[in-house]
């Protein structure tokens, strides 16, 4: 077995984190031997959490379909998380890198809870704050673009890409709404939350088909189709806190202006507009992610390739502003009302 085969089956763990809430270990607990490049057990599941004092090691690993137990673990930090991220943003000493580092541990966290169980109101709800805050940011500084970070393995895509594609929507919508597009902060959140859960049906589709190295089948593809039906429904049926843009952004944001999108194949104007303008944050944001069948792209490329590629794709006038938007943010707000 290889070592990228094996690092798609071990998920590395914060031991102080697990040690601060755990007597107990809740599972096998692994170390990664370098010289070997194998996965070596160290202490099984319901022996004592202080057993790992004695490792040799700082770096701990549990297997992947462990995460969801760890995971509820690690929430019972979420204020914790949370309170840091608050105090980095009213931080006028602390850097961009600092603020944005202290936003992605505690996003990670609670967007990977929220999505696997959208019945927790209270978490939805946290979400929508946590997006607040995060608007905020980037009202201050549009370059948190520039220090997006992406998922280190393709379990954490999901989660992560949600956050990005998140954060870049309500950058471009702020850049639309300067323009006078007559869009409120209100819609904004709206539609950041609909991209934040926009591949919550993702969660749904066979991990065979998800994490497959090759092109997938017609028939794969057609069940992937379905992930807009699974996310949308899923929504409905939790009775979650989310606006009917944020659900059209979900079922809808697979659509192209062309027709040749899904699940219904719309045009142009049948398309939602913030199902529009979240299409292109999302196959962007795939652009500059690493995948298991390509490198990032650097924002530039990707935003050549959207011009070059995707046109026919996309509203026409959206694409534009975005297209500046990947551009030096701070040239946007003086340059904006030149763009013809």
């Amino acid at each position: 077995m290889s070592l990228l085969d094996l690092t798609k089956k071990y998920k590395k763990i914060e031991y102080e984190r697990l040690k601060k809430h755990n007597k107990t270990l809740p599972f096998d607990v692994y170390s990664f031997n370098a010289k070997d490049k194998n996965y070596v057990l160290l202490a099984k599941k319901d022996a004592p959490t202080t057993r790992l004092d004695k490792a040799q090691t700082d770096e701990f690993f549990i297997h992947k379909k462990e995460s969801g137990i760890y995971n509820s673990i690690l929430s019972e930090d979420l204020p914790e998380y949370r309170r840091s991220f608050e105090n980095k943003l009213q931080d006028n000493s602390a850097s961009l890198e600092e603020k944005t580092n202290a936003l992605y541990s505690y996003a990670d966290l609670l967007i990977e809870n929220t999505i696997t169980n959208v019945e927790d109101k209270d978490k939805m709800n946290e979400t929508k704050s946590f997006l607040g805050l995060t608007m905020d940011m980037i009202s201050v500084n549009l370059s948190l673009l520039d220090k997006l970070q992406s998922a280190d393995d393709a379990d954490s895509y999901i989660f992560r890409s949600s956050i990005n594609v998140a954060i870049i929507t309500m950058a471009f919508l702020q850049v639309l709404a300067m323009r006078n597009k007559d869009i409120t902060p209100k819609e904004i959140l709206n539609a950041a939350q609909g991209a934040l859960f926009r591949d919550l049906g993702m969660t749904h589709l066979p991990r065979a088909i998800l994490h497959k190295p090759d092109k997938l089948t017609n028939q794969e593809y057609g069940f992937v189709k379905l992930h807009t039906f699974f996310g949308y429904f899923s929504l409905l049926r939790s009775q979650a806190i989310i606006s009917h843009a944020g659900l059209n952004v979900v079922l809808y944001h697979h659509e192209r202006q062309d027709g040749s999108g899904y699940p219904y194949g719309f045009k142009g104007p049948e398309i939602p507009f913030f199902a529009k303008a979240v299409a292109i944050c999302d196959v962007y944001n795939a652009f500059i992610s690493d995948r298991g069948y390509r490198k990032a792209m650097s924002p530039f490329n990707a935003a050549v390739k959207l011009k070059k590629e995707w046109q026919d794709k996309f509203d026409q006038d959206l694409l534009k502003y975005f297209i500046i938007l990947c551009g030096p943010k701070d040239l946007i707000t003086s340059n904006i009302d030149k763009i013809k």
